[in-house]
């Protein structure tokens, strides 16, 4: 039984395609525009990830309140910071990727 299930994982691995934003596509080009690019994309990924970690820490902090309304009011406060972290980091991503598609394009004059 165990030899079929690694079969059937080596071979799954054939038919999954690459993980979408993995560090495979990073250009480490000779310009310092793909290595501020990188730089950034790496931070708001790690403040991503840890802005997702404070969301599940409040709401475990929400759901183990038992009615303490100020375990529960820490655990809404937690949470509400942690989406108003989730939406900058968004909104930066935008406006960098933004930025950064009109500094690297070339012009035609």
């Amino acid at each position: 039984m165990k030899i079929i299930a690694l079969k059937e994982i080596a071979q799954a691995t054939q038919v999954i395609p690459s993980v979408p934003g993995g560090s495979e596509n990073f250009d480490w080009g000779n310009s310092v525009s793909p290595l501020i690019q990188n730089i950034t994309t790496i931070a708001l990924d790690i403040v991503g990830g840890i802005a997702m970690l404070y969301m599940i820490i409040g709401a475990i902090q929400y759901f183990t309140a038992y009615g303490d309304e100020s375990k529960a009011t820490a655990g809404k406060t937690t949470l509400l910071w942690a989406i108003v972290g989730l939406v900058v980091i968004v909104v930066s991503r935008i406006i960098i990727g933004w930025v950064f598609s009109f500094v690297t394009t070339t012009s035609a004059f």
